[in-house]
């Protein structure tokens, strides 16, 4: 360090120790500058949760030296308290509460209590006894619930052999339940069949054939030899037989694969020299080096050749160590190609040299400080410490004016740091509202508003007035026309609702009911025109119903039910429900599955309007969805997964109806399904609306024709081809007599027969025809050639038209005596698609088309038709 910079160092040191006798003299005014020696703290104010507290420092004389605000202590970690306990039908009541000072921080509604039903004894079911599950509630013993388990049915097992065939008797296996052991079916085994296997054999060689001897595993009496001719020769790869030499050739021969025979002989060459570089060692400084090849053919072969050491290269000047303010350095004289170092040199330290950085100055409540830094390293500093200024004394500002609806705010400040010193809540001062009046009538998007305003701040406030609806209350009647008339309904939780208009008098056709959530955001028609009634889980909340006619002005009511009351009967399969009186809301049932079924719903009407008789299924998942709905008489089979379903039955139009509603379960039918087979006409029976179920078993596609015949009380018929999984219905239905075509699938089909809709039953036969070998033979038609006249029934007769490209046709008929309802069906190759069923013009794609010429009548009539281009 030179003589200048120890000098200026002392001169910052003496100016330092100066300043920071000057601050601690500074520091002790409450106690230096005032003769009172036994002051204390008094607590003018305890302080509390929510409000601060004050002291002063007091001398003995009752001068207030100092005074301090006691921050307020907060609220503790609150408990909940029990006010008022649940009971099963009245809610109880809990309180947040603050332990020091019992201020009620929060509270909270306690649901009413819950049955909880557990399982205290159950009966297994078997194939045909039911079974049941008791629970029993652990809240309150005296209410029980005893669910009953339907019976599970047979499970087919594997097939067992009772009888084993013979070659010219045949064998009988029957299945079993797995669970009861019942013959559930019995199959006959066919005849037995020889069955060859390998005996014995001699492979072919290259040269010489083979043979395979077969002998029957049934009966061995039975052998069949085959020869196998022989294989030939199969080429391999050449093999060396003698290595060469530098000096001689070799000998390399190619032979079979199978018998190693030589089939061709190859001379190798004589060896020459390949030598390949293997290792080196290059020279450096002050060491030779070398490089080594190798003979790449024999490696005995070696030469090495020898290179000089290179000496060093002129030297340079490198620093390897930088002087500092307090260390010598070291410099270094090398070798550019070794590093090695040929000399050195110390280089001497370079001393301090400080300059001032950075000033921060000091402010209310942190010291500043100046800090110097030395040029030549920065890592050395010398920091001179500049004490804290303290608070100037604060004014009041006002922050935040206080509104109608929000808090002001006013501060204490210093005015140098701008520094918060104390805070005070300026109480809102609230809103002053003129009268609710009317602002605008209903329209179709939003329904009657009011509104009012504040004479401080002139907000406006609006509010909707529509009819309140609470649930399980029918509203007063309405006048609605367009756009309608509005009604609230307030949900506290979620809850599934039916919701409904009820007619009181005038026309019921175009009427719409809308649900809109609270902003009005449009988000389904839940009912339209004859519709009524809409099912639907919603969240907790306000929601807006709207009636809307658009034919003219109607006297309506609106209900809204809890869906979870609604359904308290449950159905079970093959009950059939008492005589109902339904209207439009109708009733609900619950039925519920434990397995995969096949169930028939069918619903009869005994009076009144039939034709609006409905009965929907909705799946428990989603209750807005109807799965099945149909109607006037509901006769439908679907087959349903395990879970809960949901039935309504209900008329669709005004008025009662009276009926009644039957879930049949189908699989049992099916499983005792009658096999019918071709040609053979079924006894005459008796039909209801079950009806009876027949299994018809096809080995391959087949142009089929089922007729139902001889009806007695015609009260309407229909017939269902269903394939396995039973959800796809061909139907035809007549008052009087069935005839429909179609090509089946190989497999396994159910052909359901019966009555339709009301309750009773109607008499005849069923007859199924293999129409394959009728379609074959069938006479062949040309366009322009009129068929002549021929004498038809409902058999009807059939004729094939073969037509090269589209083509447009009509067909013309001629009913010479007899009835004149005649027809003529087109279908095409698979027989599905009915393409006409009377006379017109009609345009068939290229290919075999069908031609079915017949009478409704069975007494039959006489005409012709004849096919031209149209």
């Amino acid at each position: 360090m030179n003589k200048l910079s120890k000098i200026f160092a002392a001169f910052f040191t003496i100016i330092s120790i100066i300043t920071l006798v000057a601050c601690a003299a500074s520091t002790n005014d409450v106690t230096t500058n005032n003769t009172c020696q036994d002051a204390t703290w008094i607590i003018i104010q305890e302080p509390t949760c929510i409000t601060d507290g004050i002291r002063e420092f007091r001398c003995h004389d009752g001068t207030v030296l100092k005074t301090e605000v006691i921050p307020f202590l907060g609220h503790e970690t609150a408990v909940w308290v029990i006010v008022l306990e649940p009971t099963f039908i009245t809610e109880g009541l809990r309180e947040l509460r603050c332990p020091r000072c019992d201020d009620v921080l929060a509270s909270e509604i306690i649901p009413v209590l819950i049955h909880d039903f557990q399982l205290v004894s159950y009966l297994d079911p078997t194939c045909t006894e039911e079974g049941y599950r008791l629970y029993v509630c652990s809240v309150d013993s005296t209410y029980t619930n005893r669910v009953v388990v339907p019976a599970l049915g047979h499970s087919e097992g594997a097939w067992v052999t009772v009888l084993e065939p013979t070659f010219t008797i045949e064998g009988l296996k029957e299945l079993r339940c797995l669970r009861c052991n019942t013959v559930l079916d019995t199959e006959v085994i066919p005849v037995l069949i020889h069955d060859f296997q390998l005996a014995s054999y001699l492979n072919p060689t290259c040269t010489e054939a083979g043979y395979r001897l077969y002998v029957c595993s049934v009966d061995p009496s039975y052998t069949n030899r085959v020869v196998v001719p022989a294989l030939g020769h199969s080429e391999g790869a050449w093999v060396t037989v003698l290595e060469p030499t530098f000096t001689t050739e070799g000998l390399k021969e190619l032979r079979c694969l199978r018998c190693n025979t030589v089939l061709d002989t190859e001379v190798i060459p004589v060896l020459i020299h390949d030598f390949q570089l293997v290792s080196y060692l290059n020279p450096t400084c002050t060491e030779a080096g070398y490089r080594l090849y190798i003979c790449a053919v024999d490696p005995s072969y070696t030469n090495k050749v020898i290179l000089p050491a290179l000496g060093h290269l002129e030297g340079v000047w490198l620093i390897v160590l930088a002087p500092t303010c307090t260390e010598n350095g070291l410099r270094e004289l090398r070798c550019p190609r070794s590093e090695t170092v040929l000399d050195s040199e110390i280089l001497p330290a370079i001393g301090h040299n400080f300059q001032l950085s950075r000033i921060v100055e000091p402010t209310c409540t942190l010291a500043g400080y100046r800090l110097y830094v030395c040029l030549n390293d920065t890592n050395h500093t010398n920091k001179i410490i500049l004490p804290a200024l303290g608070h100037l004394e604060g004014v009041w500002i006002i922050v935040l004016a206080p509104t109608c609806t929000e808090n002001g705010l006013r501060e204490l400040r210093c005015p140098r740091s701008e520094t918060v010193l104390d805070s005070e809540i300026l109480p809102a001062i609230g809103h002053n509202f003129s009268e609710w009046s009317f602002f605008a009538a209903a329209t179709f998007s939003r329904p009657e508003t009011h509104r009012r305003t504040c004479s401080n701040c002139q907000t406006i406030e609006s509010k909707f007035v529509a009819t309140e609806l609470f649930l399980g209350t029918t509203s007063d009647a309405q006048l609605v026309s367009t756009p309608g008339a509005w009604f609230m309904l307030t949900l506290a939780q979620e809850t599934t609702i039916q919701l409904g208009w009820l007619l009181n008098s005038g026309f019921s056709a175009n009427i719409e009911a809308y649900l809109s959530s609270f902003d009005f955001s449009r988000s389904r028609m839940i009912t339209s025109s004859n519709r009524r009634l809409g099912v639907g889980t919603l969240d907790a909340g306000t929601y807006w119903v709207q009636l809307v006619s658009f034919s003219g002005v109607q006297d309506l009511s609106v209900r809204v039910d809890d869906f979870s009351l609604l359904v308290n009967n449950s159905i079970t399969l093959d009950q059939l429900s008492s005589n109902l009186t339904v209207d439009n809301i109708g009733l609900w049932y619950r039925l519920e599955l434990t397995q995969q079924t096949q169930v028939q719903i069918s619903a009869f009407l005994h009076q009144g309007f039939g034709f609006g008789t409905n009965a929907s299924l909705f799946s428990v998942n989603d209750l807005g969805v109807a799965i099945v709905q149909t109607g006037p008489f509901v006769t439908n089979v679907s087959s349903l997964s395990a879970g809960i379903y949901y039935i309504r039955f209900y008329n669709e139009f005004g008025g009662m109806a009276s009926g009644n509603l039957l879930l049949t379960n189908v699989t049992k039918a099916l499983t005792n399904a009658q096999l019918i087979t071709f040609g053979v006409q079924t006894a005459f029976m008796d039909l209801d609306t079950a009806g009876v179920w027949f299994r018809l078993e096809l080995s391959r596609e087949t142009n089929v024709r089922f007729r139902f015949h001889e009806v007695i009380n015609h009260l309407g018929v229909s017939a269902h081809l269903n394939d396995n999984n039973l959800t796809r219905f061909m139907t035809h239905n007549h008052n009087g007599g069935i005839t429909h075509s179609a090509t089946l699938p190989a497999g396994t089909i159910f052909i359901n027969l019966r009555l339709n809709g009301t309750i009773g039953s109607v008499n005849g036969a069923l007859t199924i025809e293999d129409l394959t070998n009728t379609l074959n033979v069938a006479p062949n038609l040309q366009i322009g050639v009129s068929s002549g006249n021929f004498t038809v029934n409902r058999s009807g007769m059939w004729f094939r038209l073969v037509v090269t490209e589209e083509t447009r046709i009509r067909i013309a008929i001629t009913t010479v005596s007899g009835s004149s309802l005649t027809n003529s069906i087109f279908t095409n190759n698979n027989l599905y698609n009915s393409i006409i069923a009377s006379q017109g013009i009609f345009t068939l794609d290229a290919g075999t088309h069908y031609v079915f010429f017949g009478s409704h009548l069975s007494q039959g009539a006489t005409g012709s038709f004849i096919i031209t281009l149209a």
